[in-house]
């Protein structure tokens, strides 16, 4: 656990940087909450990302719709096999 707690303060503190265009940011801090969830690379990770985050926080009206919308962009980065 503390792995994973560290890794994702240091995608976290990535995504803050004064230098990080906003794209980069939003990606790195998806790979943050990846890590703090203990999110394998696999198969349906968006649907596993947005399961995770749900259970979490409860069944706030359209949060499923907003995580999808957030998960975008880490969709399209090199190392994901769902593209």
């Amino acid at each position: 656990m503390a792995d994973r707690l560290l890794t994702a303060i240091t995608w976290y503190n990535r995504s803050i940087t004064i230098d990080a265009d906003e794209d980069v940011a939003l990606v790195n801090l998806a790979i943050a909450f990846e890590s703090l969830l203990g999110l394998e690379p696999g198969e349906n990770i968006t649907k596993r990302f947005t399961e995770a985050v749900v259970l979490l926080v409860g069944g706030i009206p359209r949060l499923g719709s907003w995580l999808t919308q957030f998960y975008i962009p880490r969709l399209f980065t090199k190392d994901n096999p769902e593209i």
